[in-house]
């Protein structure tokens, strides 16, 4: 199994990255940790793509990223259940 990921320390935000980090290393699963990582990633990419903080997103930001995936075939359930 892989290391985990450390929480930030007290009082220190922590990043979208090292978030993402800490929730895929907390998975039991190699392969849902792969998984997890790549959709996170492909979420990064659209964030920085849109202009936007992944961590500071609202509703209607969220509704364009799902309208991407389904437009794009992909399946929004996995991608938006973090």
């Amino acid at each position: 199994m892989a290391p985990v990921a450390e929480p930030p320390a007290e009082g220190r935000v922590a990043s979208f990255e090292e978030l993402a980090a800490l929730f895929a290393s907390r998975q039991r699963s190699e392969n849902t940790r792969r998984a997890y990582g790549a959709d996170l990633d492909r979420f990064a990419q659209w964030c920085q793509a849109e202009g936007t903080q992944p961590l500071a997103l609202g509703p209607a930001e969220v509704a364009r990223y799902q309208a991407v995936c389904e437009a794009e075939g992909t399946t929004t359930r996995r991608h938006l259940s973090r």
